[in-house]
């Protein structure tokens, strides 16, 4: 008897994809012999690889090769699974996705509730609205086919086998030393961490003989590096645009913490087992990507901001 294959599609970013993994885990839970296939957007093809439970990626070059209609439609006349796909799930109904889905002829074409997509579904996850968190949300997308909730599971990101020169040298570079990840901005500048709270936080974590790791990528993270060192911080290892994915998860998987504000950083650190004091400068958005803590060792920062509290509440679940 042929496996089941279960098709996901998520063009969005790096935290999005990383919480998609709690879909892949009902998947394999409700079909143990299922094979479970991921289309991503191109930067983020780490993200899906290394979930546990994704047997094959596939990423989708939006901004290459893929752009455009007739790219778009070549990529599905050329997909291998075409014809041959049992469900496939279109995350935060996404309408490229759900074109995708349907040109695939999967036999079910899963996705939340917007106008335009149904006509390209076959089954519409309505019950969306009973989930607060977005991972929960993605989970329960299997509830057309298992006719009941989804289970609610942490995700999970697997690092073994994951070996680089580069990462060992960081390892070996502090090995017997207690390491700290710290991730301080994100593509929306509301969310970052104000230098001088990161210059504090680093400075205090030193002077309790830890070593921070400092995690960032794109041009704003080296001007924020930039921006610490012009106020006399240095004690810190840069990593900005020096791992990939999985490196980074490498690297959270050997600190004994990670203070971060809301973005990919923190679901990674969350995946792979790593305690995350995760910081909140806009209080709206826990309900929905906000570590919980019944699934994960984990904190919230949602009103004292100050370098001490948050160190403190790091301290507090390390």
């Amino acid at each position: 008897m042929e496996k089941k294959i279960f098709l996901i599609i998520n063009m969005s970013f790096f935290g999005d994809v990383l919480l998609t993994n709690s879909l892949c885990l009902n998947i394999k839970k409700n079909y143990p012999d299922s094979k479970i296939v991921f289309i991503v957007n191109k930067p983020f093809g780490e993200a899906a690889l290394f979930q546990e439970g994704v047997d094959e990626v596939f990423e989708f070059d939006k901004r290459g090769k893929n752009k455009g209609i007739w790219q778009f439609l070549k990529f599905a006349y050329n997909f291998p699974y075409r014809n041959k796909i049992y469900a496939a799930f279109s995350i935060y109904a996404n309408e490229r996705a759900v074109i995708l889905s349907y040109l695939l002829n999967a036999q079910r074409r899963i996705s939340g509730p917007r106008k335009f997509n149904r006509y390209f579904l076959t089954d519409v996850q309505e019950n969306l609205k009973n989930r607060t968190y977005t991972q929960d949300k993605n989970a329960d997308l299997i509830f057309p086919l298992i006719k009941r909730p989804s289970e609610i599971v942490p995700v999970s990101y697997m690092t073994d086998g994951i070996k680089t020169e580069f990462t060992d040298y960081i390892i070996n570079k502090y090995k017997n030393k207690e390491l700290i990840g710290l991730c301080c901005i994100s593509k929306n500048p509301e969310k970052n961490m104000p230098v001088d709270t990161a210059v504090e936080i680093i400075n205090k974590l030193r002077k309790d003989n830890k070593y921070v790791l400092y995690f960032g990528i794109g041009k704003e993270s080296e001007d924020y590096v930039q921006n610490m060192r012009s106020k006399g911080c240095n004690d810190f290892e840069d990593l900005t645009n020096k791992t990939t994915i999985s490196q980074m998860a490498l690297l959270l998987k050997n600190c004994k913490g990670l203070i971060s504000i809301d973005t990919g950083t923190m679901h990674l650190a969350c995946a792979v087992k790593c305690p995350v004091c995760a910081v909140f400068y806009k209080p709206q958005l826990i309900k929905k990507w906000a570590p919980r803590k019944e699934l994960y060792k984990s904190c919230v920062i949602t009103w004292n901001f100050t370098p001490d509290n948050i160190i403190q509440s790091l301290y507090k679940i390390i």
